[in-house]
């Protein structure tokens, strides 16, 4: 793994921590409203469903960066080592 390469997993492993973060408090402050069923959901007030909101955001996000950043990354030092194989006989 090359320096930008590590440079740029230390920054998606910061941006996830955020993520996290936000999606631990807003999951603490949903867990009165859990299981959450369809009347539950229907009755959130602003609040709530601003937290609601907040809670997938942050996990949609987590997950693209998972997605794009890390397997991205994955995918580039994967090449990298299977570049530098040897090639095979017939």
């Amino acid at each position: 793994m090359n320096l930008e390469q590590i440079s740029t997993l230390r920054s998606a492993l910061s941006e996830n921590d955020s993520h996290e973060a936000k999606i631990k408090k807003a999951k603490t402050a949903l867990a009165p409203t859990m299981p959450l069923t369809v009347e539950k959901l229907a009755a959130l007030n602003d609040g709530m469903t601003a937290v609601m909101d907040q809670f997938l955001y942050r996990f949609t996000k987590m997950q693209d960066s998972l997605g794009t950043r890390f397997l991205g990354l994955y995918d580039q030092a994967r090449a990298g080592c299977l570049s530098r194989l040897p090639a095979e006989e017939p």
